[in-house]
């Protein structure tokens, strides 16, 4: 539930931005950046004054946030997550990764390889110890 609110209020909270023009300059021009911040919840959590005297408390777990930094806009959190739960939050958040946006160059290497000298053929030290301990 926690969850579904933040997305649907980061998502009427974008529109509204967009609209008025407020946005920040990206990070990294052309590209489409999010912070993720993994933190760790405790059952004994500070709460807002009303909330103390009530003997519930949030349950202990780990919290993900995913924040827009252009917008400084909540975008999405996976709350009250235990160590399993919370690796799977992250390669499912990883799904979405476009990969080739990221791709380094592919280019050859800078320089030739060096040419090899002496022995034609890879040895293992296994081969060179085997040989030895024949000859002895």
């Amino acid at each position: 539930m926690t969850r579904e609110l933040v997305r649907r209020t980061a998502g009427k909270k974008a529109q509204v931005l967009d609209s008025v023009g407020w946005c920040e300059e990206t990070l990294i021009p052309g590209y489409e950046t999010r912070v993720l911040d993994g933190f760790h919840l405790r059952g004994t959590e500070h709460r807002i004054k009303e909330t103390r005297s009530l003997r519930a408390t949030p349950l202990p777990g780990q919290c993900l946030a995913v924040l827009d930094p252009q917008r400084h806009l909540l975008v999405d959190i996976y709350a009250e997550l235990s160590a399993e739960h919370m690796a799977e939050a992250l390669k499912n958040h990883a799904r979405h990764v476009r990969q080739r946006r990221y791709l380094k160059h592919r280019r050859g290497s800078k320089k030739p390889p060096p040419k090899r000298t002496g022995r034609k053929s890879h040895v293992s030290t296994a081969q060179v110890l085997a040989t030895r301990r024949r000859r002895e």
